[in-house]
């Protein structure tokens, strides 16, 4: 199973865990070398608990999301989230396999593992930090005593924020940290009990867990772990709905239908049968991109769903881009950078240094201008070719509607919102003037002319007005221009004058900022316009 979005599936196998237990009896996280693959590591989740299946929890939900490693913050959307049904014969005290990733990257990970009840709601819940440097194996022990339990505590560490054997401790505890686990309950089963007459305890993994008896409770009766001896209940084959039989006799004999309740409604996409026809969400396609694997896992903008996985779009050339481009490639309200390679562009949209968005649209030898052609709040790309412009939407490598032909041949041809309203519009420019066209009707509405001829103009909105203007690079120094007088308000020194100059709002603060690219893959941004030393500095691609 590729890493990727939401799954439904009634997958599992029964192992024994024992020798990863003793391997690392300390951590309720074992780890142990698996299986490897050329492009990524394997990773197998498997998953322990002493709670009931089918009575106590019907699925199980497996969450794995990238974080940065240094700080442990989120790096981006989950990689793979299943939900797994509950099968009420394995034996989940001794362990059963719950996910098989394959090809995940190497990085730190947060691995969230809930037990769900059959009326959708959390019966208990762990999170772990993972740090995946080689194919691996997880352990998740999740104990009854957890129930209940709110982490972090009121008032309490905010940093212990995950239940482990019944106390609140940090989500470091799988990731190699002995330190940040709950101590240990017990080296043998002698060091347990149990909180009903009918169970006994039982030690797993430096945990206590409470385990039926055999013959804890008198004939027709079974042990409730939390009640003790009740009365024995025996499925029937009639629908399932966990109520008393009033038939006589009841459908096979059976005082009890043990099965999960289920009143037939409509079926709605919600990873639910509500339906109770035994198949999940089955009237709708979890196949596209929207609804990859589960009607709630949709995929991230420029991804594929590929047998209900979202993919990650192919890696650029390792070599030098063409050149880098700059937009709001998801509409969050800050630019972010992308590298073009002949006729295909990668963007990372999320600032980790690695590509979310692939578009290959046009020629290789088109010009690409980036703006937000149709006022949605994403920036995309247009193809110049000749006199025209062919703008292509909404990423799928197609130009939408007729092509845009403003200007002459030979014309030098920028993007912006001339008129602040929201999208995207062209300029050429001669003799240093710029011809503004606002409604792309093929003429200029407003003339700018600023700088000297030969000059290289720079487009943004460099106060937050809502409309782009004007700048003048010239040497390392950028005259800007925000009124449209032909006057420069301010000028910016930054970086050098072999430098490649970008702008972009990189902070989302609402105008633009200068950028420059240097000799290698890092980008290094003046986000206060007062040139001098860059603030921070953006590292995408292989520089040009």
């Amino acid at each position: 199973m590729t890493a990727g979005p939401e799954r439904n599936a009634s997958i599992g196998s029964s192992l024994s865990l024992s020798n990863v237990i003793l391997l690392v009896p300390l951590i309720l996280s074992s780890l142990f070398p698996v299986g490897c693959t050329d492009d990524g590591y394997d990773w197998i989740i498997d998953l322990r608990t002493d709670l009931a299946p089918g009575e106590e929890f019907a699925r199980v939900r497996i969450e794995v999301t990238p974080l940065h490693p240094d700080d442990r913050t989120r790096a981006g959307e989950p990689i793979s989230v299943l939900v797994v049904d509950a099968m009420p014969s394995a034996d989940y005290l001794r362990g059963v396999r719950i996910a098989e990733l394959s090809g995940v990257a190497p990085g730190v990970y947060e691995l969230h593992a809930v037990l769900i009840a059959r009326d959708g709601t959390e019966v208990v819940a762990r999170n772990l930090i993972v740090r995946l440097r080689e194919n691996l194996a997880n352990l998740v022990l999740l104990t009854r005593n957890c129930r209940g339990v709110m982490c972090p505590e009121a008032g309490g560490d905010p940093s212990l924020s995950t239940c482990e054997g019944g106390v609140c401790v940090s989500p470091g505890c799988g990731d190699d940290d002995l330190a940040a686990c709950a101590p240990i309950e017990c080296v043998s089963s002698d060091d347990c009990s149990a909180t009903v007459a009918c169970a006994e305890g039982r030690c797993s993994a430096g945990r206590c867990l409470e385990v039926q008896r055999t013959d804890g409770c008198a004939t027709g009766e079974r042990c409730d772990l939390d009640l003790g001896c009740v009365e024995a209940r025996i499925a029937d084959s009639g629908v399932s709905d966990a109520s008393v039989d009033t038939a006589t006799p009841a459908d096979t004999g059976a005082a009890v239908d043990t099965g999960m309740m289920c009143a037939p409604t409509a079926e709605v996409c919600n990873g639910l049968d509500d339906d109770c026809d035994g198949t999940v969400d089955e009237d709708f396609d979890l196949t596209t991109t929207s609804m990859c694997g589960a009607c709630d896992r949709a995929c991230i903008l420029g991804w594929s769903c590929t047998a209900g996985t979202c993919v990650r779009p192919p890696d650029p050339p390792s070599g030098p881009a063409d050149e880098y481009l700059v937009g709001d490639w998801d509409g969050d309200g800050d630019d972010n950078l992308a590298v073009r390679y002949g006729q295909c562009v990668w963007m990372d949209v999320d600032e980790d240094t690695r590509h979310d968005i692939r578009q290959c649209f046009g020629n290789p030898g088109d010009i690409y201008l980036v703006g937000d052609w149709d006022g949605d709040g994403r920036d995309n790309l247009g193809a110049l070719r000749s006199d025209c412009v062919y703008l292509d939407t909404n990423f799928d490598g197609t130009a939408d509607g007729s092509p845009y032909c403003f200007g002459n041949p030979g014309d030098t041809y920028f993007a912006g919102d001339w008129d602040a309203d929201g999208d995207g519009d062209i300029a050429v420019e001669r003799d240093a003037c710029l011809l503004m066209d606002t409604n792309r009707g093929g003429g200029a509405e407003f003339t700018h002319c600023l700088g000297n001829p030969g000059e290289r103009y720079l487009i943004g909105d460099w106060n937050g007005d809502g409309d782009d203007d004007a700048a003048a690079l010239r040497d390392a120094c950028v005259l800007i221009d925000e009124t449209r007088n032909g006057v420069p308000e301010r000028t910016v020194c930054f970086g050098n004058p072999s430098d490649v100059f970008l702008v972009g709002d990189w902070d989302g603060d609402g105008d633009d900022d200068l950028a420059v690219i240097q000799p290698s893959r890092c980008v290094q941004l003046d986000l206060n316009d007062v040139g001098g030393a860059a603030e921070a500095e953006r590292c995408y691609g292989a520089g040009l």
